[in-house]
């Protein structure tokens, strides 16, 4: 069957839930069923709860085995059952949202931590994205390990999740790992993940990602910028070369790959420094390639620079980039401003 809603064909109900999965290694584990607790319905306080002590507080009277009487308290809540209606996050949702794609609510988070770990046990999440279990984790008095795959995200967890939301400080309250500070972190990330080196290269500069992979070759990622007057975004194309010699040809390839874009600039990232004759060589090139006058100032069309400049806060000579948002997750920009 289907059925018209707001004008489109529809063959199912609206999906609005998640299924949470529950691994145990062993019969024997962790459930903290009664540090879970959710307020009762306002019918049930009516219907139930119908005593009031002398501090104002709502409970119902239950009796022992033994005949001694005790009572259960409405502000304590009840325990859950397995349906649990948290409301997800949304973009419009400035307390909490970051504006990573699969955020998850810190409530949610929160209830499963109680459930499933006592205060000092270690809370692991292999795929910590915007690192909300790290943050309920902590919170809730537990330890914490965190992993993931993309490098722009881990950089954001430790300024916002943890320095701006935790007021933890890098390298006394957490370390992290993997994300290079120096020339021989680099390297090292380029030897184990020459396409994870392309992405932090890329993001160092303030640039976006370019999503589709390539063995060789093609363009990197582009930092975005405004020209007066012009609605559309301009851009300048990135290539990124880890390897130790770097031949002048791929900056050649890169000028004709200008030449053939909409991008106004380009610019090079080389791991090693050039050396003095082949910079020169590498100088030359980008000369001829001119310079472009953008909002009033001149800037050089081709432009380089090594990881170790990168390092030491250099950065491509070029109007103010904008397209990264406040949360900054997002590796893809619309053309449009």
């Amino acid at each position: 069957w289907k059925y018209k809603y707001g004008g489109r064909s529809r063959r199912h109900f609206g999906k609005k839930h998640d299924i949470i999965f529950r691994y145990t290694r062993t019969n024997k584990f962790i459930f903290n069923e009664r540090d879970v607790r959710i307020p009762h319905e306002p019918a049930s306080l009516e219907m139930n709860f119908r005593h009031i002590d002398e501090d104002g507080r709502r409970y119902r009277k239950g009796t022992w085995k033994s005949g001694k009487e005790y009572r259960y308290y409405a502000d304590e809540g009840r325990t859950c059952d397995d349906v649990w209606e948290i409301n997800s996050i949304h973009a419009s949702d400035k307390k909490e949202s970051l504006g990573y794609p699969t955020q998850k609510p810190l409530k949610l988070l929160d209830r499963i931590i109680k459930a499933s770990s006592n205060e000092g046990d270690v809370v692991f999440d292999p795929f910590c994205g915007c690192a909300t279990t790290l943050e309920a984790a902590h919170k809730l008095g537990r330890n914490w390990i965190g992993i993931d795959i993309a490098i722009h995200a881990i950089k954001r967890v430790a300024k916002v999740r943890l320095r701006e939301r935790l007021g933890l400080i890098e390298n006394q309250h957490f370390i992290i790992k993997g994300i290079p500070y120096n020339y021989e972190g680099a390297h090292d990330l380029w030897r184990r993940d020459p396409y994870q080196f392309q992405q932090w290269c890329v993001e160092e500069v303030n640039g976006f990602v370019t999503n589709k992979r390539s063995a060789d070759g093609g363009i990197d990622g582009r930092i975005y910028f405004e020209m007066n007057n012009v609605k559309k975004l301009q851009n300048m194309i990135l290539e990124v070369k880890g390897g130790a010699s770097v031949p002048v040809a791929h900056l050649r390839a890169l000028i004709g790959a200008l030449e053939i874009s909409d991008a106004k600039m380009a610019g090079l990232i080389v791991m090693e420094d050039l050396g003095s004759r082949k910079r020169r060589n590498f100088q030359n090139e980008m000369d001829a390639a001119g310079a472009i006058e953008i909002n009033g100032d001149s800037y050089p069309r081709v432009q380089m620079l090594t990881v170790a400049e990168i390092l030491n806060g250099a950065r491509f000579k070029m109007p103010n980039v904008r397209g990264r948002t406040d949360a900054g997750y997002s590796n893809i920009l619309l053309p449009e401003a």
